[in-house]
């Protein structure tokens, strides 16, 4: 895995700054974020405001185009 200096970018998710995050959508998403979403069960009531969250980014992006 290669270590990426990024710039500072809010995360499109819990709009903290951070260095640390991954590029998705023409949005960021951070560390922390993208560990909660990839180890939420289906069933937990969190899922329901990620997916939220992510039809907004995915919203967004289109609108861009």
């Amino acid at each position: 895995m290669s270590k990426v200096k990024h710039e500072a970018a809010e995360c499109s998710i819990c709009s903290q700054n951070t260095t640390r995050y991954i590029e998705i959508l023409g949005g960021y998403i951070c560390k922390a974020c993208e560990r909660e979403i990839s180890n939420l069960d289906m069933k937990d009531k969190k899922y329901e405001v990620y997916n939220i969250l992510m039809k907004k980014m995915w919203r967004e992006f289109l609108t861009a185009m």
